[in-house]
């Protein structure tokens, strides 16, 4: 008995560590689904000409794509609606070509949504070429299959995802309390980026928080091999605003640019949403390599 009440002790006293450096792979379908607020199946309308004289110019600007939805798997969107797409070829996003090719196709689009001077605009999610494609039955069902997973997972946040590092955990929830009162916001950023990975899942399950900030300012050193600036600069208004920014800084992800806010409430708990759906697979991911403990004694 004594062996046994000793084993138990030892398990509630220790905790799983996440593997770090954790980045989706291209080729899963969550990241995408994670980053899109709207889904949709239609008819894409594509500008030919107009591309053509762009490319033929080497002088880009943004144009509007067309398309009539037939079906609506994430988010609301109007009937018919333009997503706003920039011409020039990019490796992150939707080649001239390729949405050339599926102009008058079904196709299925995953889409992100900005407020920007209080107007709604539509762009391609995730900088992904993948981002609009031509339909098929077989990608349907693997991506209602993703959306059911992910609103299942997030309607039971507490159970999806394990409990962090407690320590880890109490000292990120002060922190962030901190970012709330003038004279320590500046030094809780600086802690709170300073915890690297090992700060990651606490600041992601305690960043849905709508408090407003002391400032709304947070400078953040830029890593960035082609950076024109030292510093990444931003005027997040929300807690929630500024841990985005935080956990960009520290992973090189992203789930919503959400730094400056100016973004609706609407946006904020969707990027949080997507935050949460790094950690369940960070988790799953970890699960398959051998298991590291940490003792809290």
């Amino acid at each position: 008995m004594k062996n046994l009440l000793f084993a138990l002790f030892f398990l509630m006293c220790s905790v799983v560590s996440l593997h770090a450096d954790f980045h989706p792979n291209a080729e899963d379908t969550w990241p995408l689904v994670a980053r899109s607020q709207v889904i949709v199946i239609g008819t894409l309308d594509v500008p030919v000409e107009r591309i053509r004289e762009f490319q033929s110019s080497g002088k880009h600007d943004y144009l509007n794509l067309t398309v009539k939805t037939d079906q609506v798997m994430k988010g609301n969107v109007a009937r018919e609606f333009n997503v706003s797409w920039f011409t020039k070829p990019r490796s992150d996003s939707p080649d001239p070509e390729q949405v050339i090719g599926l102009n008058g196709k079904n196709v299925m689009l995953f889409l992100s949504v900005s407020h920007e001077d209080r107007k709604e605009t539509l762009y391609f999610a995730a900088d992904s070429t993948k981002a609009v494609t031509e339909y098929s039955e077989k990608l349907q069902q693997r991506v209602l299959s993703e959306i059911a997973l992910q609103r299942k997972v997030l309607a039971a946040r507490d159970q999806a995802v394990a409990v962090p590092n407690p320590a880890i955990f109490q000292k990120v929830k002060k922190l962030i309390d901190a970012t709330t009162r003038k004279e320590s916001q500046k030094d809780a950023f600086k802690q709170l980026e300073a915890l690297g990975w090992d700060g990651v899942p606490s600041i992601i399950m305690l960043m849905d928080d709508d408090r407003d900030l002391a400032i709304k300012h947070i400078e953040l050193d830029n890593h960035a091999a082609d950076a024109f600036e030292g510093i990444r600069q931003y005027g997040p208004s929300k807690v929630v605003d500024a841990m985005a920014a935080i956990l960009n800084q520290i992973t090189a992800e992203n789930f919503g640019f959400i730094y400056n806010g100016d973004d609706t409430e609407q946006d904020r708990h969707d990027c949080a949403d997507g935050w949460m759906m790094y950690l369940y697979h960070w988790e799953k991911e970890s699960a398959k390599l051998p298991v590291k403990r940490e003792e809290n004694w």
